[in-house]
Formats: C-alpha cells, sequence, structure tokens
C-alpha cells in the first residue's frame, strides 16, 4: 500500500474517532483526483467533502495549448474545471512571455508575477469549491478550512510537460495480452481478471517493470499482494500545475471548532 493510501485510511479513522454524533464519513476518492476524498454527511442529510493533502503536494492543474501562429496559450475544452478570471489572468501573463514559457520541459517554468500567490490560492479554492469540499485535512491531521487556504499554504504554479496517466487493460484485448505475457514472462504464475482490471501474481519483484504490446506501452503496478498490468497513455500534455506547502505557524482550526462548524450544516 502507497503512503498516500496510508494516509487516507489514517486520516478517515482519524475523523471517525472525533466525530461521535450520528455522521456518516465515507471515504471514496482514492487514485482518482476527479473525485473527493472523504464525503461527510451530516444528521440533516447534508453531504460536503473533505479533501486529504500530504504536504508537500499537487493541488489542481490545468492544460494550456500554445498555438505558434498566434504566439498565445489556448485553454484545453478537455480540462475538468471551466476557465475562470483567475486562470485567464495566469494566461495572460504567460502570453507575455510566451516562448519562455512554450519551451518549458517536464522540469516546468516557475510561473511568477505580482500577487501570483493570491491568484492561485483563489483558484484551487474556486475549483474545490465546485467539488463541494469545505476542508482539507493535512499532515498531524491538521484541518484547514478552504477559506483559509492561503494561510495554511505556501503555493505555486509551474508550466510543464506532464505524460498522461494509465488506464485498465481493455477487454479486447486482455486475451491477446495474458498469452503475450505467458509466452514473454514465465516468472508470472497466475492471472486474474477482477472489475475489468488484470492482475497477475508472481515471487519476483516487477513493479513498474515497462514492456510493449501491440504498439502500446503497458506497466507493472504493485498492489497489495499482487500486480497489476496497466496501460500507459500515448499522449504528453502541457499543463499549469498547483503545488503547496504547509506554513510552520499554521496550526489549523481546534478540534472543538470543527466539530462545532460540521454539525451546523
Amino acid at each position: 500500500m502507497k503512503k498516500w493510501q496510508i494516509f487516507e485510511k489514517e486520516c478517515e479513522s482519524y475523523l471517525s474517532k472525533i466525530i461521535t454524533s450520528n455522521i456518516k464519513i465515507e471515504l471514496i476518492g482514492g487514485s482518482n483526483s476527479k473525485e473527493s476524498d472523504i464525503q461527510i454527511t451530516t444528521t440533516k442529510g447534508t453531504k460536503f467533502f473533505i479533501e486529504i493533502k500530504m504536504s508537500p503536494a499537487q493541488c489542481g492543474q490545468f492544460v494550456l495549448y500554445p498555438n505558434l501562429k498566434t504566439k498565445k496559450f489556448e485553454y484545453s475544452s478537455k480540462n475538468i474545471h471551466h476557465i475562470n478570471v483567475f486562470s485567464k489572468m495566469i494566461i495572460e501573463y504567460m502570453n507575455c512571455f510566451f516562448s519562455e514559457f512554450y519551451s518549458a520541459s517536464t522540469r516546468g517554468k516557475l510561473i511568477l508575477f505580482d500577487g501570483h500567490e493570491s491568484i492561485f490560492a483563489n483558484w484551487i479554492k474556486q475549483a474545490y469549491s465546485v467539488k463541494n469540499v469545505k476542508y482539507f485535512i493535512i499532515n498531524d491531521f491538521i484541518i484547514v478550512p478552504i477559506q483559509e487556504f492561503e494561510k495554511a499554504f505556501f503555493i505555486t504554479a509551474k508550466y510543464r510537460v506532464k505524460r498522461s496517466g494509465s488506464s485498465n487493460v481493455s477487454l479486447k484485448n486482455m486475451k491477446n495480452l495474458i498469452d503475450f505475457l505467458t509466452t514473454n514472462f514465465k516468472e508470472l504464475q497466475s492471472f486474474k481478471i477482477s472489475k475489468n482490471k488484470l492482475f497477475v501474481t508472481t515471487d519476483k519483484n516487477i513493479d513498474k517493470k515497462r514492456f510493449v504490446f501491440q504498439d502500446n506501452n503497458y506497466i507493472v503496478a504493485k498492489r497489495e499482494e499482487n500486480y497489476e498490468i496497466r496501460k500507459l497513455a500515448k499522449t504528453c500534455n502541457a499543463n499549469v500545475i498547483f503545488s503547496i506547502v504547509k506554513k510552520p505557524s499554521y496550526k489549523g482550526i481546534t478540534k472543538e471548532e470543527f466539530l462545532a462548524q460540521i454539525n451546523s450544516y
């Protein structure tokens, strides 16, 4: 189990201990960034979310495509978040230094201008408010109301090329892939298909092993008792990526303040 997965469960356990009233706590986020981490359902039936972050952490992103004809960046229509006044301000600044940002690699280029932290904080708050997130819970179980975001964190943003993630093996390729693995990887002991995912078992350490099958790249990812085969995406996107680091002086709201607030919803 990865560190962030352990921390998610620890946060769920912590909240279950301090919330003694009839409030439902449900851990649902996992690795899906489109969903928040913990859903709270109050005694009145009100639902909201608590986002879990291990500082330092990434905290939102959006894709920008460089238009070489206009020398301007264009907001991708596939972004989860709609363009807003804060992303427009970031784009306007980047357009003034188009060639510098266009040349950004996987290392990226920091976005720095007067008042940038306030703009970044407002973008993050708006993005998470749309997801109905009211609190963040971070290292040492510090609870941060979304309104106090800029008090709690140093915030930076960087424009960099980010390789897309991975996906389940397609069902139509599952049998052919199993045949390929059986022939080429003798160390694999068994195969299992569960919830449209392909798992393998072996007594060897094959975590992060990569291979090519039918012109597609695949990676082996360690799970609790076995390994999952994942298909890697071919695309690379250039993203504005927000990152946060907890400010040493920030202590968060007290347990009593938190309980009083959630009981008022």
